[in-house]
């Protein structure tokens, strides 16, 4: 299984294919929202976390092959349901301005929107990394909670570290003194 594609194993067990088979069932039923609870939109900076998350769901499920660019198989009526369902859950996560720009009337296969969907965010890293960084530059903690200026502080310096613009630590903590209310400059 080591290409992600949901083989017959010779030495499995009729148990093995039943557990396989029953988590396939099982995540036609998942609310994805509950464990993906990120919803992204054009402007999100959440996009690695949401990656991740829905990556361990695909895992946890046996779908990662839906979206890592295995040919699909489209005369496997088990395969198309498990693509649909990949599909469900990639909608239910999208904000409707980004699920506008992913979705064509024929949404294909959910590699094909999951590939879309990464394209937009990381296919256009020189425009998106200097929003970015000017993001990062303006932020200052305002009316925020020093714990909520932190994480937007982080979130915005992960977003860079995918458009290959990553802050060192020390550039982070300068702009997390800089950005800080006044309150805090004793």
């Amino acid at each position: 299984m080591a290409s992600g594609v949901l083989q017959p194993d010779p030495s499995a067990t009729p148990q093995s294919g039943a557990l396989i088979s029953s988590l396939v069932s099982a995540a036609q039923s998942v609310n994805i929202t509950s464990l993906v609870p990120i919803r992204l939109d054009m402007v999100s900076t959440a996009y690695r976390r949401w990656r991740r998350l829905f990556h361990v769901v695909l895992g946890r499920f046996h779908l990662r092959h839906h979206v890592d660019g295995t040919p699909p198989r489209p005369d496997d009526a088990a395969w198309i349901q498990e693509d649909l369902t990949v599909l469900m859950w990639l909608h239910a996560t999208l904000a409707d301005d980004l699920l506008d720009m992913v979705m064509d009337d024929d949404d294909g296969t959910a590699h094909q929107v999951w590939s879309k969907i990464a394209n937009f965010f990381l296919g256009n890293k020189d425009s998106r990394a200097v929003q970015l960084e000017q993001d990062l530059h303006n932020l200052e903690q305002g009316d925020l909670s020093a714990a909520a200026f932190c994480h937007r502080l982080k979130t915005l310096a992960d977003a860079l570290a995918d458009c290959d613009r990553p802050i060192d630590d020390r550039a982070l903590v300068h702009q997390l003194i800089r950005g800080l209310h006044p309150k805090f400059h004793v």
